[in-house]
């Protein structure tokens, strides 16, 4: 009995999966109710027995009051930045392992450059004066 059931929020918009034991919380507390599908619910072929009644497990349950979820900005990972360069110097073209890539700000964090990916290439080790005289150049 270890269904998983899509729980949606009150506006038909996915939230997650949620284990059948919190789903039947859910629906016992009335904060949730199933979602029927034509004249049958949704619901799967597990049942949860109690002695007095036996429940079936809901495949989806929707929440009654809408959920506001905080939407945070993903935090910055050097392996994807060097996945969407294709592990190459951004300024001379050659490809790149893990020993000799590195990143190079393009606006120095110091001078009050970001984490912006469009401000962050990935280039060969040790060639921090190259991106200098490239910014110089423009």
């Amino acid at each position: 009995m270890k269904r998983n059931v899509l729980l949606l929020n009150a506006d038909w918009a996915p939230l997650n999966f949620v284990s059948s034991m919190r789903a039947l919380n859910l629906l016992f507390k009335g904060r949730a109710e199933v979602i029927t599908i034509g004249e049958a619910p949704s619901a799967w072929d597990d049942i949860y027995t109690t002695p007095a009644t036996a429940y079936r497990v809901p495949a989806t349950v929707r929440l009654l009051e809408r959920v506001t979820r905080k939407h945070s900005t993903p935090r910055f990972r050097k392996r994807v930045l060097f996945n969407r360069d294709n592990w190459q110097c951004q300024y001379c073209g050659i490809n790149l392992d893990y020993k000799t890539i590195t990143i190079d700000h393009v606006h120095p964090r110091s001078k009050g450059g970001d984490w912006l990916d469009a401000e962050i290439p990935t280039t060969i080790f040790g060639t921090f004066p190259v991106a200098e005289t490239l910014m110089s150049l423009k």
